[in-house]
């Protein structure tokens, strides 16, 4: 049959369409195209390959990315999920898939053009137009940057990611502030609240962005501002977008982890608070400049830290406005708990005033990788201090002193602190309790209230048994329960046995740290003293009534071991008051001899100046033993025999007289007992 010559020239045109639509679909990987979308296969992964959706979208995926016959999914939405930021309109949304990947390892260029109808003639197109991908855990816009050509209406990503894709532009209510780094941006009909004494007149929220202009651009100088060993600022991104808007009333500022951006919420009612939580978010901002946000979440104890640090000392002067709950020391300091990694801050705060440079600790751990305790530690040491030293000093400081801020007033920290709790006395003999602390910088502690008589004192040992690896224990003698009340304080090491004087009433805390990465442990002993052999007492002495002093020693020597139960001084300052008592029973042909020695020397009168015609010297001293025999001078033997159940009593006494220069005269002039030695069987 043959065609007419039209028909013949309409079947060639239509011939060579089909074949051009064929090599076309060949270079640029049409595939079938929808109203919607394009789906294609990569027919050759060795090549760069360009894959479109009309003229509105093209990717580009180049070679030896993604495997032959890899389905590329272009789908244009009309429905998809709005910005959080409500003063932005949606203006094109595809969703982009390659099979069932999700990131490359080459980039991919994806080139999207816009309508340049729907943006606003008052703003220029590289402030208007945003471009970001949906995050599908967090189910958020990821923003991210572009290049323009405003002359094409394109926008060209180099990404390693695909998912949904959009395009926002500003509605017709949404203002722009620019500031040197910020551009902030806000609805102008928002009902922001008064902040500061004085309106403008432009509006509440026009004041209320200036507010937050003026507060992120003064902690932006404060940031840059050269300080630590290096005598540079932080690393500040030079640009960061601002989104002002009505998040709800339980939203305050934040930094977008994956947008890059900081949003302010309308809710704030004081200007103070505003800055700082906007200073605060700002070093997020700093912090990603240093690592990226997967190192930022792993770490998440101490970016909140170093953030809130910054904010309170650097990027404001307010100060840290929190205070730390009793279970703050409790708790590892690497806790992932969201309070408690803020309240860190207090401890880089007690970390620079002694001495260790936030910014030179802050870059220092930035560049450290994972470990950052580790990091700290480090850095610290090359300070010549110690991290577990200072760290046990800051817990000490948090119980017993006044450095730190507290919710509960600093009298009650001790008692409701207390991990163990018991009594001690001297029927115990003996009381010890194992005390496990967590690891990574946490603490623990122990009280014991002595029970026995309050005007009686007697010593005690204590001691830290079984001390794992790095666990510190510091012991504390309070006269009461309040933190106030301190008489002693020192560090028991592994092993060692401390002597310490108590009365009843008296508190005996043991504080133990764990700087480690494992768990830690330590047995805390209070017990009597083990049988001695011998006693010493060396003092300055007064002597009848405080007319007369002088300095006194007095030694006990014992064939028999025993265990001193009381020492005071009487307390017009004369007597020395000791009571012992043999360590063991004496065997029936067993007998205890013991020998006492006292010397007075460097007798004169309490007042010379009021007597300055007399002069004071030793007359006689004498030792009252047991069944009332003397023995004069300063040494004297007694012996305890096995049966014996009544205490043994000697007294040393002194005798003085004195000589008065005026008429050459001396006289008798007083005596003073000044040994009472009580030995009990």
């Amino acid at each position: 049959m043959k065609y007419p010559i039209v028909h013949q020239a309409k079947l060639v045109m239509f011939l060579l369409g089909l074949v051009c639509l064929y090599f076309l679909q060949l270079a640029c990987n049409l595939g079938s195209i929808g109203a919607k979308g394009v789906v294609t296969a990569i027919q050759s992964p060795d090549q760069e390959t360009v894959v479109a959706y009309t003229d509105r979208l093209t990717l580009v995926v180049p070679a030896n990315t993604v495997p032959r016959g890899s389905q590329v999914s272009i789908q244009a939405i009309t429905d998809a999920q709005a910005h959080e930021f409500s003063g932005l309109q949606t203006l094109a949304a595809y969703d982009i898939t390659i099979g069932d990947l999700a990131t490359f390892q080459n980039p991919l260029e994806l080139k999207i053009k816009y309508d340049p109808a729907r943006l606003r003639k008052d703003v220029e197109a590289k402030d208007q137009v945003f471009v970001a991908y949906l995050d599908k855990t967090s189910q958020r816009w990821v923003e991210v940057g572009y290049s323009l050509d405003g002359a094409n209406a394109t926008v060209t990503i180099q990404t390693d990611h695909l998912s949904l894709w959009s395009i926002f532009g500003l509605d017709a209510d949404t203002t722009v502030s620019y500031s040197p780094h910020f551009k902030i941006y806000f609805s102008e009909k928002l009902n922001a609240p008064l902040l500061g004494k004085t309106v403008s007149g432009a509006g509440l929220i026009y004041d209320f962005a200036a507010h937050v202009r003026t507060g992120l651009g003064d902690a932006y100088d404060r940031y840059a501002s050269p300080q630590g060993d290096s005598g540079t600022g932080f690393k500040i991104p030079d640009q960061t977008n601002v989104y002002i808007d009505d998040w709800g009333a339980e939203k305050t500022a934040e930094w977008g982890w994956f947008s890059k951006n900081i949003e302010i919420p309308i809710t704030y009612s004081n200007l103070d608070e505003l800055n700082q939580d906007s200073a605060h978010e700002l070093f997020h901002a700093i912090q990603n400049q240093y690592v990226r946000v997967p190192a930022m979440v792993k770490n998440r104890w101490w970016i909140e830290a170093t953030a809130d640090y910054a904010a309170a000392y650097i990027g404001t002067n307010n100060g840290l406005r929190t205070a730390l709950a009793l279970d703050f020391i409790k708790k590892s300091l690497d806790d992932s708990e969201e309070k408690h990694a803020y309240r860190v801050a207090h401890f880089i705060d007690y970390l620079n005033q002694e001495g260790i440079d936030f910014k030179d600790l802050f870059e220092a751990t930035m560049l450290s990788g994972d470990d950052v305790l580790a990091a700290v530690d480090t850095h610290v040491s090359s300070k010549g201090v110690s991290l577990a030293d200072l760290y046990s000093d800051f817990a000490f400081s948090f119980i017993f002193g006044g450095r730190i801020k507290h919710e509960t007033p600093v009298s009650d920290v001790p008692a409701q602190l207390a991990d163990i709790t018991g009594e001690y006395s001297r029927a115990d003999e003996t009381v010890s309790h194992l005390v496990d602390v967590p690891q990574h910088y946490a603490t623990r502690l122990a009280a014991f209230k002595i029970t026995d008589d309050p005007d009686v004192a007697f010593p005690v040992y204590l001691s830290a048994l079984e001390q794992t690896n790095f666990v510190q224990v510091h012991f504390v003698i309070a006269s009461s329960a309040s933190p106030d009340s301190i008489i002693q304080v020192g560090v028991l090491e592994g092993g060692q046995r401390e002597k310490v004087q108590v009365r009843g009433g008296n508190y005996v805390y043991f504080m133990v740290t764990n700087s480690g990465d494992s768990a830690g442990s330590v047995s805390v002993v209070i017990e009597q003293p083990a049988g001695v052999n011998s006693y010493t007492n060396d003092r300055t002495a007064k002597i009848y009534n405080g007319y007369y002093i002088a300095n006194m020693s007095l030694s006990v020597i014992s064939s028999h071991e025993f265990k001193v139960v009381s020492e005071q001084v009487a307390p017009n300052g004369e007597t020395l008051v000791l009571d012992i008592r043999l360590a063991t029973g004496l065997k029936p042909d067993e007998a205890a001899v013991i020998t006492v020695e006292a010397q007075v020397s460097d007798l004169e009168l309490a007042d010379p100046a009021a007597h300055p015609n007399l002069t004071a010297s030793i007359r006689e001293t004498n030792w009252v033993l047991p069944g009332g025999t003397n023995a004069s001078g300063g040494s004297a033997t007694t012996t305890i025999t096995a049966g014996s159940t009544e205490a043994a009593t000697l007294m040393y006494e002194v005798y003085i007289n004195t000589f008065n220069s005026l008429d050459n005269s001396e006289a008798q002039a007083g005596s003073g007992v000044m040994v009472i030695l009580h030995i009990i069987p």
